[in-house]
């Protein structure tokens, strides 16, 4: 999760310096592209920087993120469990939202507890959960996740063990550190003190009351994390390749599987040595000095043994403008397999529709695809209050049995209620520490985000599913159950909105308006979708939920006699004949209201 909140001073600096190099630094990209695209599941056209599948339609892709951010390192698989749990009730909820993607995080402790030592167990819990998710018609994003760089500095991602001198990791971690290198012990200076050698119960890892002393993204602050982050992107003890060696690890246990999607390098990569570097701080810099290396030991890791997938990349977080990369990782060639990952939260971000349109800059002159793979944001009080009275008295009881997708919520023979109380997808704070109430469309509200993803026609992965361990931003109320256990029904309904999984054409627009349920699609049909001999293309097809926007029925209408629809539960599909190659497809879908 990304910082909540910068010094005062640095925001201010950063925000002057950015806005001055937003004009007067560009950098050009260079041509080529890989084959793979002709066998790869997915891959990026190279014109309109979508994402396109075998059947060369554009695909949109609305998410989740599921990362376990401690021991296992992995969620429960059996049954449900409103906090813990992935199990087959989750990813048929998911499904039914409309779900078509999860960013999954694969944890390098999980995957490595010891150094050289990989965990098959873990490996096979992870290939369990994409299996089933592809089944469900789920494709997964494989990613490194880390904040704060490692448990030893009150976060997650690389495994304790790197930090010792022993091959494989047993030594004492403080005794080896502090002789070779001093500064983990200086944590959290500046601040606060250093802490005791004795951190926790394993002698190594901070308490949970020690990193409570602070909110958690102020640890980035401390020396010891910068000064890891710029050892990493040294290769500093081998740091670097042994990351490089974990995605090698990763990559051979998942190309095979038909449900990856991808495989996302590295979650919110921190600058580096800011303190004896300051202009780290500065937008673009860090991406050219320091990632840009790491990154092309990464991607040929991944690649060397599976050139099959999407890779994913992200920059540093508050890069507002201008990322300092030349090129995609690896190279020109890769630009057709490779994808611009964003994350928006405000702070450190300005606007939604800024960060939408500086991150698309960024990838056209990458030549790349992009994601939003991280949001949340806030809802208002008494309009969620408002849809969650109507949505009971459409038939949503709290208590009443059945299945998932029908009036009741039960899961596994359990009563999933809905939720009365959490009324937030995270929330941010003012000064004075309230909750910061929303406008609905405005920039922070779900549904200005998601509205101008849609104008934006980017695919997203809201923050998060399940808190799963509360740690580094992941809590409870800021996934769809609540404290409480139960459903958060007004937040599921949003992401569940009307929006179109496959374009077979080149899409020039899609909107879809909540509070009257309609939606609006206009493409160029294409020529592409259409199979060897094939009179007709593959489908355009467009997710509707019924029992959230569409309960007394929905009626389609389509402008070009040469386009056909069919309805199949969830999924309007809309094929065409040659006849309209070339020709703009309008697809209008609104509800039926009830007669009389």
């Amino acid at each position: 999760m990304p910082l909540r909140s910068l010094p005062w001073i640095i925001l201010l600096q950063h925000t002057l310096i950015s806005l001055l190099l937003a004009f007067a630094w560009g950098l050009q990209a260079r041509g080529g592209f890989r084959d793979d695209a002709a066998t790869a599941i997915f891959h990026v056209d190279p014109g309109s920087g979508r994402i396109q599948d075998q059947s060369r339609r554009e695909r949109i892709f609305h998410g989740l993120n599921v990362v376990v951010k401690g021991s296992p390192w992995h969620p429960r698989l059996e049954a449900f469990d409103p906090q813990f749990s992935f199990s087959d009730a989750d990813i048929s909820l998911l499904r039914e939202w409309g779900v078509n993607v999860v960013r999954l995080g694969v944890m390098w402790p999980g995957v490595e507890p010891k150094r050289g030592q990989v965990n098959s167990t873990y490996l096979n819990v992870m290939q369990t959960i994409v299996r089933k998710l592809h089944s469900a018609g789920i494709y997964t994003v494989l990613e490194f996740h880390q904040d704060l760089f490692s448990a030893q500095f009150c976060g997650e991602g690389l495994p304790s063990w790197i930090f010792g001198d022993s091959s494989d990791g047993t030594a004492s971690p403080v005794k080896q550190t502090r002789r070779r290198m001093h500064y983990p012990s200086t944590f959290p200076e500046p601040l606060g003190k250093r802490w005791p050698s004795d951190w926790g119960k394993d002698g190594w890892e901070p308490s949970v009351e020690r990193c409570n002393k602070h909110a958690w993204w102020w640890y980035y602050f401390s020396y010891a994390v910068s000064r890891a982050f710029q050892d990493l992107y040294e290769n500093k003890r081998s740091w670097g390749d042994l990351l490089a060696r974990h995605w090698t690890v990763v990559a051979e246990a998942f190309k095979d599987e038909p449900g990856i999607m991808g495989y996302e390098l590295m979650n919110e990569p921190w600058p580096g040595d800011i303190f004896r570097n300051p202009l780290l701080l500065l937008p673009g810099v860090a991406d050219f000095k320091n990632l840009a290396g790491l990154f092309d030991k990464l991607q040929a890791a991944i690649r060397s043994v599976d050139g099959g997938k999407l890779l994913f990349f992200e920059t540093i977080t508050f890069d507002n403008f201008r990322c300092g990369l030349r090129d995609v990782p690896g190279g020109p060639q890769w630009k057709n397999m490779t994808v611009l990952s964003y994350h928006y939260y405000t702070p450190p971000n300005f606007s939604v529709n800024q960060a939408f349109s500086e991150r698309l800059k960024e990838s056209k002159r990458l030549g790349c695809g992009s994601m939003l793979t991280e949001f949340f944001v806030s809802t208002e009080r008494e309009k969620l209050l408002k849809l969650r009275k109507s949505l009971l008295g459409k038939g949503f009881n709290e208590s009443s049995p059945g299945k998932a997708s029908a009036g009741g919520w039960r899961l596994e023979g359990e009563v999933l209620q809905v939720n009365s109380l959490t009324d937030e997808f995270g929330h941010l704070l003012t000064p004075g520490g309230r909750r910061r109430v929303e406008r609905r469309g405005s920039d922070n509200s779900v549904d200005g985000v998601l509205t101008a993803a849609d104008a934006h026609l980017q695919s997203w992965i809201g923050w998060e599913y399940k808190a799963f361990y509360n740690k580094t931003g992941s809590v409870v109320e800021q996934s769809l159950f609540g404290v409480d256990g139960k459903l958060n029904i007004v937040l599921a309904k949003k992401l569940a909105r009307t929006y179109p999984r496959a374009v077979c054409g080149n899409t020039r627009s899609f909107s879809f308006d909540p509070s009257t349920s309609s939606f609006f699609l206009s493409y160029i049909a294409g020529s592409s979708c259409f199979g060897v001999d094939s009179q007709l293309s593959a489908p355009t097809e467009i997710f509707v939920h019924r029992n959230f926007y569409y309960t007394q029925g929905l009626s389609v209408e389509v402008n070009q006699e040469c386009a056909s629809i069919t309805e199949k539960a969830s999924l309007v599909y809309v094929e065409h004949s040659v006849d309209c190659i070339g020709l703009v497809i309008d697809v209008r879908i609104d509800r039926l209201c009830a007669s009389g």
